[in-house]
């Protein structure tokens, strides 16, 4: 198969792939050769794959989208993504920290807790897409 992750600033990923594991809105989807045509909306997440004929799993962080599934063919469009092995691991966990103070604080409104629980959730992803390297 092959794996497409486009940002509206570059081409993240073009890469063969035995396997993926996508970040769906409703849970964790994952994709072999052969899949049925498919149309979807991503998560927050990480983007696991396994290059073809190599053992090793690899990942990207995304920040949602969508997914197009067509003729071995995993398109995904997400408006920001770093390559695993590109994640800042310090800047993500700064990211978290912050988050997490604003958490502790309290008294949050709800517009505030969500942009707090966005940012939680890129900063987790971030750091678990940073452990494929």
């Amino acid at each position: 198969m092959e794996l497409l992750i486009l940002t509206p600033a570059k081409t993240l990923i073009e890469e063969n792939v035995d396997e993926v594991t996508l970040p769906g809105k409703l849970g964790e989807m994952g994709i072999l050769p052969g899949h049925t045509h498919l149309i979807s909306e991503l998560d927050i997440g990480v983007v696991v794959y396994k290059e073809a004929n190599y053992d090793k799993l690899r990942a990207a962080f995304i920040s949602g989208g969508i997914v197009e599934i067509k003729d071995d063919v995993v398109k995904i469009l997400t408006p920001y993504g770093e390559k695993g092995e590109e994640i800042d691991i310090e800047q993500a966990e700064r990211e978290l920290k912050k988050a997490e103070e604003e958490i502790e604080k309290g008294s949050l409104d709800q517009k505030k807790l969500l942009e707090i629980e966005v940012a939680l959730k890129r900063a987790l992803a971030k750091l678990q897409a940073s452990k494929y390297r």
